[in-house]
């Protein structure tokens, strides 16, 4: 669509766009420009007009295409990792998007990044509904073809989780920690600002692929009174200026720094150990197999499982399963 292919000319270019070099590149008349320029800020990008200038996108404006995508991975020097990205305005989900992608690959043929502006169908671990129909948020997958067993590829989550908190702590000043296994909570009211949902994919028995979904709460102000008291955004935790892409970079970045050492997870582990909120507090966990186990949260072990110390004195492990903390999430 011609609305597309003009913003991604105004991204391209530093200064204002006359809206006659416009309408030849394009072949079209200028009102024809104009109303594609209107379109673009009726939905949401902050395009700028000036009289004898033309148009440009405003600085602080929040783009998230594949070529700015594209442009983001460059800049971080991550060709080799993410050589391919699929971008699309609307899916029903990112992960699910990545499974149909992975049914056309062939073995190694490299990893993908998938992003959307929006979900219809966003989904948590055990599947639950992710509020992600909206551009307040980041929703994007990771699509890898890992040559790793299952039991190795099962620690993703967590890695994941730790590259996510290191982001949102080191680059993005945000007081936030993991609840185990996989959300992301601000340490000042315990409310969830994020959360990862991996899934491996086996075929014979070993790994075809492995797709990790991470959605954030960005630059959401407002939430449904169903959710209001138990989730947050990025703007509420700290107020800022959050783009998509860079926020999609850091993330990113800090996971390929971490992917290497997956299988070594004593390189790891401590630190995911420091961030994480579940230890020490009051669980209640419920496993898949309906078992009620309470007490304690004293540990993480070499597999990834939750230790948990019950209030008869017995030891338990949790490998996945529906845990609640005491004093997060409203729990």
């Amino acid at each position: 669509m011609m609305k597309e292919e003009i913003l991604e000319r105004l991204l391209q270019e530093k200064d204002y766009v006359s809206g006659e070099a416009l309408s030849q590149s394009f072949g079209v008349s200028r009102a024809a420009i104009w109303k594609s320029i209107q379109a673009l800020r009726e939905q949401g990008y902050p395009v700028e007009a000036a009289t004898r200038k033309g148009y440009r996108l405003s600085a602080a404006a929040d783009v998230l295409t594949k070529h700015v995508i594209e442009e983001k991975i460059k800049q971080l020097r991550l060709q080799d990792q993410l050589p391919f990205v699929i971008y699309e305005d609307t899916v029903v989900s990112t992960n699910l998007t990545a499974k149909q992608q992975l049914e056309q690959l062939s073995d190694g043929q490299g990893n993908h990044l998938i992003a959307a502006a929006r979900q219809t169908g966003g989904k948590g671990r055990r599947g639950r509904s992710w509020l992600s129909d909206h551009e307040a948020g980041l929703w994007f997958s990771l699509l890898l073809q890992p040559s790793e067993s299952p039991e190795i590829m099962a620690r993703a989550t967590l890695l994941t989780g730790l590259a996510v908190v290191r982001a949102m702590t080191e680059i993005w000043q945000l007081p936030v920690g993991i609840k185990w296994p996989n959300d992301l909570i601000c340490l000042s009211d315990g409310k969830k600002a994020g959360g990862i949902l991996s899934e491996i994919l086996l075929e014979d028995q070993s790994v075809k692929g492995l797709i990790i979904g991470i959605g954030i709460n960005l630059n959401s102000r407002h939430f449904p009174d169903e959710i209001t008291d138990i989730a947050t955004s990025m703007q509420l935790i700290k107020p800022g200026q959050y783009k998509r892409v860079d926020v999609l970079g850091s993330i990113v970045d800090q996971f390929f720094k971490l992917y290497p050492h997956l299988a070594h997870m004593e390189r790891w582990l401590p630190d995911y150990k420091k961030n994480c909120l579940t230890l020490g507090q009051q669980v209640r966990a419920i496993s898949f197999n309906g078992q009620i186990i309470e007490g304690t949260a004293v540990d993480i072990d070499q597999e990834g499982e939750l230790v948990i110390s019950g209030h008869n004195g017995k030891t338990h492990t949790v490998r996945s399963g529906e845990v609640s903390v005491r004093g997060l999430l409203g729990e």
